[in-house]
């Protein structure tokens, strides 16, 4: 496929069209068919959360239950996002300047597994950094490591094109 071509299609594909029609978040699931894995995953985030509480007198640290929140609340947005509306897209970013994209690809989970697994490495080692470096540090800290890892998604991506021979 030609660049030209490329770049015409992920116009579309992020034009007020293609975010209408495309892909909305959380995916749909039966969850029924996926019973035995659920239990396994809420039992190790109640036991994750368990470890947390005992490590830190009985509360979560802010910042980290801040982290989670947000997480929830995207995720039990009515009728989900649009994936096209999100994702962490390096043409969106770099192209269309849709900068915000940086953020929000972080807050956005495919399906309940994907937001179970994340949440409990966030609740795992989120409440340890913040009990070591305190709840404005932690939160300082994750912000720009979030921003320097989606940076350098971006920034990689980019370079690749650019080896490759596209714009």
């Amino acid at each position: 496929m030609t660049e030209r071509a490329e770049r015409a299609l992920a116009n579309m594909r992020f034009s007020d069209f293609g975010r209408r029609t495309g892909l909305r978040l959380p995916i749909p699931m039966d969850y029924s068919q996926r019973y035995n894995e659920l239990i396994i995953q809420v039992v190790q985030i109640a036991m994750t959360l368990r470890q947390v509480i005992d490590a830190h007198d009985g509360a979560l640290p802010k910042g980290t239950l801040c982290i989670i929140g947000a997480n929830v609340l995207v995720f039990l947005k009515r009728d989900g996002v649009a994936f096209a509306d999100v994702c962490l897209n390096p043409y969106a970013v770099l192209h269309l300047n849709q900068v915000d994209r940086l953020v929000k690809s972080a807050f956005v989970h495919r399906d309940l597994f994907h937001l179970l697994a994340n949440m409990t490495g966030v609740l795992q080692d989120g409440a340890f950094l913040e009990s070591q470096d305190g709840t404005a540090t932690f939160l300082a800290r994750t912000a720009v490591l979030l921003g320097l890892s989606q940076g350098m998604l971006v920034a990689l991506s980019h370079s690749e094109r650019r080896l490759a021979g596209y714009g």
